[in-house]
């Protein structure tokens, strides 16, 4: 056995700072969440995807215009007929040749 204690300062890392900082560096660079390396075609693929997406919300919501005005029209003029009739009931006044089912019937026929 012997009773020289052993010499480890060579094993210190922070003897060097210099090189210290750049195992440290070099660690946390390896550490790095795999997201910030993800493969270029991924990324432009998913930037098609987000447009692709955008382009039929905005397609879809193009083609409801048209139904939603119509529709809408549709009420106005269902009022406009139950305002004619009201009118009518108001008055004391209902045309002879009236018929109150064809007046107050929808455009589509209900």
């Amino acid at each position: 056995m012997d009773d020289d204690r052993l010499d480890l300062s060579a094993l210190d890392p922070k003897r060097d700072p210099d090189r210290f900082e750049r195992m440290v560096k070099a660690v946390v660079a390896g550490v790095r969440p795999r997201e910030a390396r993800v493969h270029p075609l991924l990324l432009s693929l998913l930037g098609f995807g987000r447009m692709a997406v955008a382009c039929a919300a905005l397609l879809a919501a193009v083609a409801w215009v048209p139904a939603l005005v119509r529709w809408r029209e549709a009420g106005r003029t269902r009022r406009d007929r139950v305002a004619l009739v009201s009118s009518w009931a108001e008055a004391g006044q209902i045309p002879k040749d009236a018929d109150l089912f064809r007046t107050l019937e929808d455009s589509d026929g209900r």
